[in-house]
């Protein structure tokens, strides 16, 4: 798969998060109706009485025969005078009474036999009672304080409209309606009436009013709670306070907010900026001959593998050069390879060519010869490893660079510190609640599966080719796609002995030595001799013959 196509996918994963929506399932119990329009009507009298009157308009969606209507009561509340209409229905009413409250059940029917349920039907359910003690008398304020939407009701509502009369006209008077921001407008419908109207309020969602009153509107507390002590004041602090908190947490909920979108686009600049490959114009499937005569530990190090890594198979592409250059030879006996140092002179090598002549020449014997299986050198290999890495891939940069890697690792590591904080404040700090919570929910829910993916990815992924670079894997892919290819060695074999062996190197190099291997054997199949030499159709010399046995010494893995 073209890499950019991965790379792509790789985001495309994290924005699929996107686009999946949060659903909620309904409470089984309440999922048979729904709540479209609630008018609430409270006419406060001048005794503290409130008279009450709520028109709830259900939809049904199966057969139901029964609507609960809880009214809860605290301290020495109550309430009486309660009826019931149901337009367009016959109804049964009854009452019970609770530790805390009133519970109205509601039975509708639609035959005056009340034999058929309602279903599938509107119904208007208009409930009457009056309310006693709900109003608090202080020395300095009355205060009408109640649930214009509470938890007692078991669904949400789309459109709620309340309706608060008082005994005299709203000059003086101060009314809070808590949380404001689910408050569509308010106004006076007449001197003594305020109108509300609310935003869709969601199952679990509550809302209040507030009222202070002044004391004069009444002629009498028989019907109030009298508490003796001034409130007013204390009343408008604390709605002051939480006014202010309300501001606070919006604001602290924006900054949360605006960062996590800024952390939600971050991987997608990284990914444009530091991890999309350029363009080049290359377009070759397959390269016949070899590419150029690069670097082994340099095609090693890009082309096979971890990026700016030289594997093991980089170390035994060295060694068959060097077999190959003449520096040593490998001898076939019966039970293992020697190796024999040919040359002293290590003028014209590599540095990393020479380390492993000279090491190796200091376990030969007199006739300058090793037997493998007589030594151990996977000490000396992590430390010929190590050093060549820091020479080799020293200018790296000039092919590819990981500052993605880099990049994607510091954006993990911050979005998971932002998640952890976000939660905490969102826990313990934003109280009251903030309609913007949810969006940094969501927001949280997302950054989640981004900063794993960030912070997982090798940077074989999180790099980024330099156009050079590009050109440079580009061309030695297509050369390996040509030596692991039957077909392709079959119509274009090697033209000569160096390009059969400098091929057995490279292909050693870029890691595809075991399926060059059999290649090579399956093209000379039919020249193959019992005593497993092997004449050359293109003048093999023995050397060749010496180094492609060494390839299959290399293969067993035994050379350590």
């Amino acid at each position: 798969m073209n890499s950019n196509i991965r790379k792509l996918s790789i985001l495309g994963i994290v924005v699929m998060f996107l686009l999946i929506p949060a659903t909620y399932a309904d409470n089984d119990e309440t999922s048979d109706y729904s709540i479209y329009l609630v008018v609430k009507q409270h006419n406060i009298t001048k005794d503290g009485t409130v008279h009450i009157k709520e028109d709830v308009n259900y939809t049904f969606h199966e057969d139901i025969n029964s609507i609960s209507r809880f009214i809860p009561l605290s301290g020495s509340q109550s309430i009486s005078n309660i009826s019931v209409e149901t337009p367009g229905f016959y109804n049964k009413i009854e009452i019970e009474n609770k530790t805390n409250g009133i519970k109205i059940k509601v039975l509708l029917y639609k035959d005056k036999d009340r034999t058929q349920y309602v279903s599938g039907d509107n119904a208007r359910i208009i409930y009457n009672y009056n309310l006693n003690k709900g109003v608090i008398m202080y020395n300095d304020v009355a205060e009408y304080r109640y649930m214009s939407w509470g938890s007692e009701w078991e669904k949400g509502v789309f459109k709620l409209q309340t309706y608060v009369t008082i005994p005299g006209n709203y000059t003086g008077v101060e009314l809070w309606n808590n949380p404001s921001y689910k408050v569509v407008d308010s106004s006076l419908t007449s001197f003594e009436t305020y109108k509300t109207n609310y935003k869709i309020i969601n199952d679990g969602e509550t809302v209040e009013q507030r009222i202070l009153i002044p004391k004069e509107y009444f002629n009498s507390t028989e019907n109030m709670k009298v508490i003796n002590q001034d409130a007013k004041e204390l009343i408008e602090k604390n709605q002051a306070e939480y006014q202010d908190s309300i501001a606070v947490n919006t604001i602290i909920s924006y900054i949360l907010l605006a960062i996590s979108m800024v952390l939600i686009a971050s991987p997608a600049v990284i990914y444009f900026k530091w991890i999309r490959e350029p363009s080049i114009a290359y377009d070759t499937k397959y390269e016949t001959k070899i590419p150029s005569r690069d670097d082994l530990l340099l095609v090693n190090a890009l082309a096979k593998g971890e990026i700016g890594e030289i594997d093991i198979d980089g170390f035994y592409a060295i060694l068959l050069n060097l077999s190959y250059k003449r520096y040593i030879e490998f001898y076939k006996t019966r039970d293992d390879i020697s190796i024999k140092l040919t040359e002293t002179n290590l003028t014209n090598l590599q540095n990393y060519e020479s380390m492993i002549l000279e090491y190796f020449s200091k376990l030969t014997d007199e006739n300058k010869v090793i037997i493998l299986n007589d030594i151990n050198i996977n000490k000396f290999y992590q430390n010929w490893k190590n050093t060549v890495e820091d020479t080799v891939c020293s200018n790296i940069d000039q092919y590819y660079h990981h500052k993605g890697a880099y990049y994607s690792r510091i954006y993990g590591l911050i979005t998971v510190a932002f998640i952890i904080i976000s939660a905490t404040i969102m826990i313990f700090v934003l109280k009251p609640y903030v309609p913007l919570e949810d969006w940094i929910f969501r927001a949280i829910i997302v950054l989640i599966p981004e900063s794993i993916i960030m912070l997982i990815l090798n940077k074989t992924i999180h790099g980024q080719w330099t156009k050079k670079g590009k050109y440079f894997n580009e061309k030695w892919k297509s050369y390996e796609y040509y030596i692991t290819d039957y077909s392709l060695i079959n119509k274009y074999p090697p033209e000569s002995t160096d390009e059969w062996c400098l091929s057995i190197v490279y292909a050693t190099a870029l890691g595809q030595i075991n399926i060059v291997d059999k290649l090579i054997k399956q093209y000379f199949k039919d020249e193959v001799k019992a005593d497993n030499t092997m004449p050359s159709p293109l003048s093999l010399n023995e050397s060749y013959i010496l180094l492609y046995r060494m390839i299959n010494r290399v293969l067993d893995k035994t050379i350590f």
